[in-house]
């Protein structure tokens, strides 16, 4: 269940340790991954709403998912700042200094050389003509003076409680603070004693694919020459995280030149190093067209360059959508010519390549200060962890992606004068609980009767219905269900128009049931003569969709049982050899095909590549 607001989509998701978190996506990858990859029928219900209350909801929808994200980066500078002192208890901490593994400078793992390849003295010059001959040393030297606090942690920068529409604050903790100092220190002396860039973290396309025609040398020079400029400015930025933004500004801009010199395209590599890596093997298993994958991003690299000579290159967002785009066509490229596979990396792809650095600028404090400090660390963690709990600790029937979409939705459009106070997130919310807690009977369509005992609360559901068209009792009954949930929210809220998409491959079929006649429905049931879906391990083991045979599917459904039993026999003895991989299917399948004996479906099939094209069009419009 999500709600679309414009551009974002916004829904609840499971994470690992037992999180209950607010996701934000693009409207269009969310409906590109749930609709079309995932293989998911999609109901999509248009609320009416004023313009007023609509912005309503998007602001509070946007400031609980980045207060939400405070939150946890909280507890993650917590952890490394633990992990910081022990590593210090021990000897020297190291760290890792994102942008440095895009050059050649460092050969003993501790501090940047004199480079006899140096690229970077163009730009060099151009600093020292501006802001003087002794103008590095001098930042390099007070970057070395910086004293770590071991009282600054990112717990005590915290405050308690946030005012409304403040988040919590991030902190400055230790880990954070000498991380950021090396990172400075090693882009300053990068750019004082000088270094190239490291082949091995770039890519590049043939000229063929990407042509440095002479409107394109134009346009790709001119942002180079902004971007100088840019780091310019950043060099003597006095912001403690300007480390980053200058190695990875001086790492594109020598990018940029080699570009402009070969005439052909070479970006940074922004896979990450650790990528999950699918082997060739695995690929023609799943039947994954590399071909077919490689010709869309070439398609999307051609649309790319006409979009980008339209006007000049002046933000940096554009860049790094030409910069992504070459990434993904030369993994592609790369993995079919040398046969190593293809890297696997989600979201945006953001350039950091890393290189470790010790911290060679403080000294360890007194052993027994340390241990008090590890201490205090341990038990601050704790606490944030304990209050995470309190706020996002999943529970199937209390606290789940529907109920807290629904309790979202009703803090947003609720406005209260002395009622519940802002929580850590710096915003009213309500969630289940404190439904349940208010004791009252909901009716069958899942409105509260309110009596004189609760002005607050029947003030609250009237507002809600005023701005809504009605209210939904967050965690009521069996709304965690998806279909239950999506009843509820169209019996009680101002529904003006709905639409239901098929699924990726329930759209095909009737499109192949049009030209091919009913052929084509047998054809498309079953996994083994299927044209549309090819099995593949990442998916249960099963025979038959049970997704449009509702009158089968418990017959279907006891077939695909025996068939993910057989899986599971047969991937038994293969364990050691393909890691498990058919026995995980063949278990899954066979649990997957027991809510078929019951008329239910849940499983739909996945696909790895579809393009971009494929998705409909999800407005409900009206």
């Amino acid at each position: 269940m999500a709600l679309s607001l414009g551009d974002w989509t916004y829904h609840f998701g499971y994470r690992d340790g037992g999180w209950l978190r607010l996701e934000r996506d693009n409207s269009a990858s969310f409906g590109h991954l749930y609709g079309v990859l995932e293989n998911r029928n999609r109901e999509v219900s248009r609320i009416a709403v004023t313009p007023q209350v609509l912005e309503r909801i998007r602001v509070s929808f946007n400031q609980r998912f980045l207060a939400e994200n405070q939150e946890f980066q909280i507890l993650e500078w917590l952890h490394r700042d633990l992990a910081f002192a022990e590593a210090w208890q021990k000897g020297q901490p190291v760290v890792d200094v994102r942008g440095a593994g895009y050059f050649r400078f460092v050969e003993d793992g501790t501090s940047p050389s004199v480079f006899p390849l140096d690229d970077l003295d163009s730009f060099r010059a151009r600093v020292l003509q501006r802001f003087g001959v002794g103008f590095l040393a001098a930042r390099i030297e007070a970057a070395r003076a910086t004293q770590l606090d071991l009282g600054e942690s990112a717990a005590e920068a915290r405050p308690a409680l946030a005012p409304p529409g403040r988040h919590p604050e991030w902190g400055y903790g230790l880990a954070r603070r000498a991380t950021e100092t090396a990172t400075r220190l090693t882009a300053l002396q990068l750019l004082q004693n000088g270094a190239a860039l490291n082949p091995e973290a770039t890519v590049s396309l043939a000229s063929g694919t990407f042509a440095i025609d002479p409107p394109m040398r134009r346009l790709l020079a001119g942002f180079a020459g902004q971007l100088e400029e840019d780091l310019l400015q950043l060099v003597a930025s006095s912001r403690d995280d300007m480390g980053f933004a200058l190695l990875v500004g001086m790492a594109r801009l020598l990018a940029l030149r080699e570009t402009l010199q070969g005439g052909r395209l070479v970006v940074l590599d922004t896979l990450p190093e650790d990528a999950e890596r699918m082997e060739l093997v695995e690929i023609e298993s799943r039947h994954i067209d590399l071909e077919g994958l490689r010709v869309e991003l070439d398609r999307q690299l051609v649309n790319l360059r006409r979009q980008l000579l339209k006007r000049p290159l002046r933000r940096e967002a554009d860049f790094v959508v030409l910069e992504n785009v070459a990434n993904q066509l030369s993994e592609v490229e790369s993995g079919r010519s040398s046969g190593a596979g293809l890297r696997l990396a989600g979201g945006s792809l953001l350039p950091e390549r890393r290189a470790r650095q010790k911290i060679e600028f403080i000294d360890a404090p007194p052993r027994d200060v340390l241990k008090r400090h590890l201490a205090e660390l341990r038990e601050r963690e704790e606490a944030q962890r304990a209050r995470l709990a309190s706020d996002y600790r999943y529970n199937l029937l209390t606290r789940n992606c529907a109920s807290e979409l629904f309790a979202q939705l009703e803090s947003a459009v609720v406005v209260r004068r002395g009622g519940k106070a802002a929580d850590r997130r710096g915003h009213v919310r309500t969630t289940a609980r404190d439904v349940r807690r208010g004791g009252k009977a909901a009716g069958r369509r899942g409105h509260v009767r309110t009596t004189a005992r609760d002005d607050r609360r029947g003030n609250a559901e009237s507002a809600e219905a005023a701005a809504l068209g009605g209210h939904v009792q967050p965690g009521r009954g069996l709304q965690f269900i998806p279909f239950l949930a999506a009843e509820a929210a169209r019996a009680n809220y101002r529904i003006a128009r709905r639409v239901v998409l098929p699924s990726h491959r329930r759209r095909l079929v009737a499109e192949m049931r049009q030209r091919e006649g009913v052929w084509a429905l047998l054809r498309e049931a079953n996994v083994l003569t299927s044209t549309v879906y090819h099995p593949n391990l990442e998916d249960s083991a099963f025979l038959f969709f049970t997704d449009d045979a509702l009158p089968l599917r418990p017959l279907l459904g006891s077939i695909n049982l025996l068939y993910g039993i057989g899986a599971t026999v047969v991937g038994l003895p293969l364990a050691g050899f393909d890691q498990g991989r058919l026995l995980s299917a063949g278990l899954r399948g066979a649990l997957w095909s027991l809510p078929e004996l019951a008329f239910v479906n849940v499983r739909k099939g996945s696909f790895f590549f579809v393009p971009r094209e494929a998705s409909p069009d999800e407005s409900p419009g009206g």
